[in-house]
């Protein structure tokens, strides 16, 4: 937001996810940020009330205690061998960071067909193209597991006039895949590759943190995915948090609220799935939220398990 300075250039994956998590802070302890954020822009929503605010930072703040378990390899699967984890460590964890565009849409990019001059390659008469990509404004650095995204474009998502078929672009991410594993290419690619598949968890709570305030409640129902999905893969360290129950619900009026009866942990269990149901809060927010972080929210699941990336890592 213009009211607050600019942050110091992050120069290592914690200190990208650092700033991420210190925004709900800046934005609402400085006055100018502050009231303008308090306005949801939606008119069914009324503004933030205090209470909102309070809820809505101390979710950053739990974000935040994860953050250094999730800077890079920490859900690596320990199937793989001692030197394949070396080469994904060095990948996940690097100093190294690229451009990511964040709005990469087919319609910012501008194809320039270029007639060839006489004295061009008579050999071949095809003209020259000149492609050109636009909305740079939304191009930042970022954390190599960040930068490693498929377009837009390539990913299914449930909006209206997708310019693509999700059929074509399961067959262009197909030919993307096997192009990037062709043995000239894989010099070039593999760290994309390891990028893309073993860094899932890493761009979900990257996604997380750079999320809009508004989105609070739904990521405190993402936290317990994340639970479920830290608690597969690394059954060695107890999930640091508590989720669930009193940190889930919908924003909070400055009313006198019911006392929740104590619930068992089967109960907030069923009072989860029924949250998962097609239409509600938690199905459209991790939805909303796999979107914003360029992940599908399908790839969950698949982060140590994708098929169609056959780089050798075993």
């Amino acid at each position: 937001m213009s009211f607050l300075d600019p942050q110091a250039a992050p120069t290592s994956n914690t200190d990208y996810l650092i700033a991420l998590s210190h925004r709900m802070d800046r934005i609402f302890t400085n006055p100018a940020a502050a009231q303008a954020a308090r306005d949801t822009v939606h008119p069914s929503n009324p503004p933030l009330t205090n209470a909102d605010i309070l809820r809505i930072r101390e979710t950053w703040r739990r974000l935040g205690s994860l953050i250094p378990y999730h800077t890079g390899g920490f859900y690596i699967p320990g199937t793989l061998s001692s030197d394949a984890r070396h080469l994904a460590y060095n990948v996940l964890q690097s100093r190294e960071f690229g451009i990511y565009h964040s709005d990469m849409q087919m319609s910012r990019f501008i194809i320039q067909i270029v007639p060839k001059e006489k004295e061009d390659n008579p050999q071949d008469p095809d003209p020259n193209v000149i492609l050109t990509l636009t909305g740079w404004e939304h191009a930042y650095r970022a954390p190599l597991w960040s930068c490693a995204r498929l377009p837009l474009f390539l990913t299914p998502r449930p909006i209206p006039h997708e310019p693509l078929t999700w059929e074509r672009q399961t067959y262009l991410r197909n030919l993307i895949f096997y192009l990037m594993n062709d043995r000239r290419m894989l010099p070039l690619s593999n760290q994309w590759i390891i990028g893309y598949v073993f860094g899932v968890p890493e761009r979900w709570f990257e996604g997380c943190l750079g999320s809009h305030w508004m989105y609070r409640d739904a990521i405190e129902a993402g936290l317990i995915k994340l639970k479920r999905y830290w608690e597969r893969w690394r059954p060695d360290i107890p999930f640091p948090l508590e989720v669930g129950g009193a940190f889930l619900g919908r924003r909070i009026q400055e009313q006198p609220q019911p006392q929740p009866q104590p619930q068992t942990e089967t109960e907030t269990e069923s009072q989860t799935e029924k949250e998962d149901g097609p239409g509600e809060l938690f199905t459209e927010s991790i939805n909303a939220l796999a979107r914003a972080s360029g992940t599908n929210a399908a790839d969950w699941e698949l982060a140590q398990g994708d098929n169609s990336l056959r780089l050798d890592l075993t």
